[in-house]
């Protein structure tokens, strides 16, 4: 099991995080609610023989989905769009351009997910050739492009939670919170479904494990993501493809058993697609909305 600390070494009290005060609550709501979430995935998180469910990777997303409506919800009703992307980026931050950052990020992550999805989709029809041909030809999935998208996600670092200096107050933490459990997720679930037994990608930057501190209020988020994080293997691949796999390998090659595998395989690629649709939607659905009121502030 993998572990990660946020405390400065020799540090003994937690910075905490003035910000979370600053907009009525909302912020605090935000974090409980992503803390509520993160729970339902470390309570649900089966780990068998190193591999998850697509049933887990999908719920994830859902996560991920509710994760960035919550977000918007409270980057509606700002006031200060306009100020934030003026340029005058008090402290060195602004939540809008986190905001537009992040839900970039996630779009890329869409783009590589709907890449892995296709691969698994053309792997169970080689499978279900296979087994009507009695052929043993043509069983391994194509080998996934672990390296491109790990330069595209672990560049996502945490920052300094714990400023009171920031533009933008709370949502500022909003924004920073949703990128790194965004990134930190993703990374889990695209490991999972490239089947990277042989690729591991280290997501502890994305938490902060060089010694961030992380603010008190913060903890609870903090603890909930580090126990998923903790518990996932080192070296992931999805249950159903196992099976697929292990049908092949130690079945003989028995044509009913490969087509029950590969229909499981399928109907979990298939339920994942459609929330990974969701997602997609949802994002591009609050990019614009954001971008339509950032110039509605603009021109009046």
């Amino acid at each position: 099991m993998r572990t990660m600390t946020m405390m400065m070494p020799g540090s003994r009290r937690r910075q905490r995080c003035p910000l979370l005060d600053d907009d009525g609550g909302e912020t605090e709501l935000f974090c409980a609610s992503l803390v509520e979430g993160l729970a339902h995935l470390e309570r649900t998180l089966q780990v068998v023989d190193g591999g998850v469910s697509m049933r887990w990777c999908a719920d994830a997303m859902r996560m991920v989905k509710r994760m960035q409506r919550d977000m918007l919800a409270i980057f509606r009703n700002a006031d200060d769009v306009s100020v934030s992307v003026s340029g005058e980026k008090k402290g060195g931050c602004c939540w809008f351009e986190h905001y537009m950052q992040e839900t970039a990020a996630l779009l890329d992550l869409c783009n590589e997910l709907k890449a892995a999805v296709s691969r698994m989709h053309r792997y169970c029809m080689l499978v279900d050739l296979a087994a009507a041909s009695r052929s043993g030809d043509g069983w391994a999935a194509p080998p996934p492009p672990v390296a491109a998208v790990r330069d595209k996600l672990t560049s996502v670092k945490a920052e300094w939670l714990g400023k009171g200096n920031n533009a933008g107050g709370g949502m500022v933490v909003v924004a920073l919170v949703a990128k790194i459990t965004m990134a930190v997720v993703s990374v889990l679930v695209l490991q999972a479904l490239t089947s990277s037994r042989s690729h591991i990608v280290d997501v502890s930057p994305l938490t902060g494990g060089g010694g961030i501190m992380v603010p008190e209020e913060l903890e609870p988020w903090h603890r909930s993501l580090s126990l998923i994080h903790g518990r996932f293997p080192s070296r992931v691949t999805v249950v159903e493809h196992d099976k697929v796999s292990m049908a092949v390998q130690h079945d003989g090659g028995d044509r009913q058993q490969l087509r029950a595998r590969s229909g499981e395989l399928r109907e979990g690629v298939e339920m994942f697609d459609a929330v990974l649709d969701e997602v997609f939607d949802e994002v591009i659905r609050g990019r614009n909305e954001m971008l339509g009121i950032l110039r509605d502030k603009v021109l009046t």
